[in-house]
């Protein structure tokens, strides 16, 4: 009978105290450098190219599946890709004022981070008339 209270105190025991061990999952990681760009004053009448350097901080292939914009004023230069564990690459972002004054934009970024999603933005004031002094 001893025996018996023994080995079911050994088995309560022995599932009480079960460690699970979870192994590491390696995963991608999307970081932005400059994920909101204040873009100062710009031409009405011009389009504006907006760089956004994305980098996989991971240790896991990071897929970019799609880019969309908030508008039509705002047009992602995007090819789906792959970006390796490390490596970076930059999203061109174009954008063409549709109204005179304020303007705040975002683009979402979907890819396969745990979040799924990654908004960036940028944001300026259009101006009519403007003397363009940038070199293209």
């Amino acid at each position: 009978m001893k025996c018996i209270h023994f080995i079911i105190i050994g088995l309560v025991l022995g599932c009480s105290c079960q460690i699970q061990i979870h192994p590491y999952k390696k995963k991608a990681i999307l970081s932005v450098r400059n994920k909101v760009q204040a873009l100062g004053s710009i031409d009405f009448d011009s389009t504006r190219i907006i760089p956004f350097t994305l980098y996989n901080a991971g240790d896991k292939d990071l897929m970019i599946d799609s880019v969309s914009a908030s508008c039509d004023c705002t047009v992602p230069d995007f090819v789906k890709r792959t970006i390796h564990p490390k490596d970076s690459t930059v999203l061109l972002i174009s954008y063409k004022p549709v109204n005179i004054g304020d303007f705040e934009k975002a683009v979402v970024i979907k890819s396969n981070i745990d979040s799924s999603f990654t908004v960036i933005r940028f944001s300026g004031r259009a101006i009519k008339g403007m003397v363009n002094t940038e070199k293209k």
